[in-house]
C-alpha cells in the first residue's frame, strides 16, 4: 500500500550568526516576523524576489 505524503513543516536548527542577520534584514525591511524575514531571503536567493 502506499501511503500520502504528509506536507509539513521541517524544523530546523539555524547557527547563531544567520539568525543575526536574519534579525537585521528583518529589522532593516519592518517585516513582523524571523519566518517571513527567511522566507524573503530564500525567495530572493532562487531569484524570485518581488
Amino acid at each position: 500500500m502506499h501511503e500520502k505524503q504528509k506536507r509539513h513543516a521541517q524544523f530546523v536548527r539555524l547557527p547563531v550568526d544567520i539568525v543575526k542577520r536574519v534579525d537585521e534584514y528583518k529589522e532593516s525591511k519592518t517585516i513582523s516576523s524571523r519566518n517571513e524575514a527567511i522566507l524573503e531571503l530564500i525567495k530572493k536567493g532562487l531569484g524570485k524576489a518581488d
